[in-house]
């Protein structure tokens, strides 16, 4: 079983990426959510689950051990293969999906592209009291929306840096300073400060 996975990522499409470690390249399913958080040539560790069926060996990944944990436990409900448990972990994240299964609420989970009514009864059903929201992640600053990191990319932008290098370095600095929640306010001008230096550091290498 190949439990986790780390690697640099040299290629990402719609549905997967491919994570070359060793110089062997990993193809791995993902959730839209997980994607929208990866850049290409970034390192990362993905936990990972393989499922194995007549015709193909798949790969499925995480950048959380919850969001894993999720996957699993949704496949426990009979009729909800891996393809539809990426399908429901796409469209809702961890803590909608588990508020949605022990509150009963069978709207939000039919947002999910092939579950019905009656799949969703069933979801509900099997997991109720089984999973619970995972604790928040800690963290040193201040929660804060993600639009003061749109800004900071579009000033990378401005000073004339390709958007892929100006999201690559915005990722870098956020992972060396823990900002797991967010950029604060208070620290915008720091980070294009450090997200500069770094661009400037990688130009030279």
């Amino acid at each position: 079983m190949i439990s986790q996975l780390y690697g640099t990522i040299i290629d990402i499409t719609p549905h997967d990426i491919t994570l070359d470690v060793h110089d062997i390249g990993y193809t791995i399913l993902m959730t839209n959510t997980d994607l929208q958080n990866l850049t290409l040539h970034q390192q990362t560790r993905l936990y990972t689950t393989l499922t194995i069926s007549q015709e193909n060996l798949t790969l499925y990944g995480f950048l959380t051990p919850d969001t894993k944990s999720l996957f699993t436990q949704l496949q426990k409900v009979s009729g909800v293969g891996p393809k539809a448990a990426l399908a429901i972990l796409s469209t809702l994240d961890s803590n909608t999906l588990i508020t949605a299964i022990n509150t009963n609420d069978i709207q939000t989970l039919t947002r999910a592209p092939g579950i019905g009514k009656k799949g969703a009864q069933k979801i509900i059903l099997e997991l109720t009291g089984k999973i619970t929201t995972p604790p928040p992640t800690s963290s040193t600053h201040t929660i804060t929306n993600t639009k003061n990191e749109s800004d900071i990319i579009i000033g990378l932008q401005n000073l004339g840096w390709p958007e892929k290098d100006a999201i690559y370095a915005v990722t870098q600095i956020k992972k060396q300073n823990h900002y797991t929640n967010g950029i604060p306010d208070t620290d915008i001008r720091n980070v294009l400060k450090a997200a500069l230096l770094y661009l400037g550091e990688k130009k030279r290498s």
